[in-house]
């Protein structure tokens, strides 16, 4: 059996261990390199250190792994050893992350997933998660089953349906949450001078907005220049993540590369996809085009990471893209439609938001009338996401539905501002439900809920459709379970 490459030591060192480094290597330039001080004066931080050190040097040595012909056997455990094997045929997902750090040392980091979820751990977390030698990546690899066609189809996206698809799936909230721990951890690693001065240059930039844009106050220009930024650094991260984007499939087997300064590799077994989703917003509707992407188990599940199997491209490519390496996973129309009076059931909540919003500005007014320009500039911003939404759910009108053949099903429908079309192949299904509010009863309308496979069960929700079709639909699936 195998070990971990040596670098996998700094893995199991405590989180925060730079940290510690910082004071000490700070003493030692102090007192100029004058080593008997510097041991007299902190010789219990240097014991601390070297204890971390040695007690991650002894969780290495006891971590092995063996690639073996039908799996991956690992033996872990100091006092409390346990050995497992993962078998080729039970892993969803085998991805490798050649970071950018990692490669002068010719390590890679290497992630096995299976539907199973480790006991005690988050769900983010990995089946298995080694830090090996590009060979012995490489070894694993050749040994996963190939299961051989007659072709080979490769998909390589546009540059510019990557740029489209970095600009739609961008988030300003998840960017300015991102950066903003990267420059205060970064703050924290090498001094408070960077993030004072990076404070500093963002009040010149507000003040000087601030002037240029008459009529707002500081504090509103530095929340525009906040959203701005959050969503940029958002969208140069998620370029870079899928810029050479590959997708590859030779028989049932897929593989998909993509990234720039860290190269991600996946190894997709076909047969544990739960569901495909054909992704869309208002615009892309209006731009007439969609993106796909998959639910396996690992894949899309890492920080900032989205499962996408098409990038952003036409309807017609998509179906074709479908056809060659998902042919399973059938689109077909829809056979289950809301009716015409159902149609409040979409417009109520947005319509209701947008009053809200400003019934509740206008009370924030009353109580603080020197905070004004901020509520209106708040108010007017709620007001604009209420109206997109208020579009969003009309839309989402004519779109839902359910269409099914007894093998696959359909489902179309809304969820926030985005519209998905969700194929789920029947075996993947594992519950089904028709529910009923009290105004459905009324009106013979229900919702109509699948949850599918998965480390956990997914639910997807089609509101406001017939009662009688979604039986009728529900009865081809095989299911009778309505509440």
């Amino acid at each position: 059996m195998k070990r971990q490459h040596p670098i996998a030591m700094l893995r199991y060192t405590t989180k925060n261990f730079w940290l510690l480094l910082i004071p000490l290597l700070r003493g030692l330039l102090a007192l100029g390199f004058d080593l008997y001080s510097w041991v007299s004066g902190a010789y219990l931080d240097i014991l601390i250190i070297f204890a971390i050190l040695g007690f991650a040097y002894l969780r290495w040595c006891n971590v092995y792994f063996e690639a073996a012909e039908d799996g991956i056997k690992f033996h872990t455990g100091i006092f409390l050893e346990a050995e497992n094997f993962i078998p080729f045929e039970n892993m969803s997902v085998v991805a490798s992350k050649h970071s950018f750090f990692l490669r002068p040392f010719k390590a890679v980091i290497i992630y096995i997933e299976t539907d199973s979820h480790p006991p005690f751990e988050s769900h983010s977390a990995p089946d298995s998660k080694l830090i090996i030698k590009l060979t012995d990546c490489k070894e694993i690899y050749n040994k996963i089953p190939h299961k051989k066609g007659r072709a080979e189809y490769i998909y390589k996206p546009r540059k510019t349906e990557l740029l489209f698809f970095s600009l739609v799936f961008s988030s300003a909230l998840s960017g300015v949450l991102y950066f903003g721990t990267l420059l205060f951890q970064g703050g924290r690693l090498v001094s408070r001078e960077l993030e004072e001065r990076f404070i500093t240059a963002v009040n010149d930039v507000t003040n000087i907005a601030g002037k240029l844009i008459g009529g707002l106050t500081p504090m509103t220009v530095g929340i525009i220049i906040l959203i701005a930024a959050g969503w940029l650094f958002s969208f140069i991260t998620n370029y870079l993540r899928h810029i050479n984007f590959e997708l590859k499939k030779s028989g049932r087997n897929i593989k998909i590369r993509n990234g720039f300064f860290s190269e991600w590799q996946y190894h997709i077994n076909t047969e544990r996809i739960n569901y495909v989703d054909l992704r869309q917003t208002a615009f892309m509707k209006i731009c007439k085009v969609m993106s796909v992407h998959v639910s396996c188990s690992g894949y899309g599940k890492q920080r900032r990471e989205i499962p996408v199997f098409v990038p952003i491209t036409t309807r017609h490519r998509v179906i074709g893209a479908m056809n060659l390496f998902l042919p399973e996973f059938t689109v077909m129309h829809k056979t289950v439609h809301p009716r015409w009076n159902y149609i409040m059931r979409f417009l109520l909540p947005p319509t209701a938001l947008i009053f809200g919003i400003m019934l509740f500005a206008a009370a924030l007014v009353l109580v603080f009338p020197e905070w004004y320009s901020i509520i209106f500039f708040i108010a007017v911003m709620g007001e604009l996401l209420s109206y997109a939404l208020l579009i969003v759910k009309f839309l989402a009108y004519y779109t839902n539905g359910v269409g099914t053949d007894g093998a696959v099903v359909n489902l179309s429908y809304c969820r926030f501002y985005q519209f998905h079309r969700v194929i789920i192949p029947i075996e993947k299904i594992v519950y089904t439900e028709i529910r009923q509010t009290i105004f459905q009863r009324m009106n013979d309308s229900c919702d109509f809920i699948v949850y599918t496979k998965g480390e956990r069960a997914k639910k997807h929700r089609v509101r406001g459709i017939d009662l009688h079709e979604a039986t009728a639909a529900a009865a081809v699936i095989g299911y009778d379970k309505f509440t």
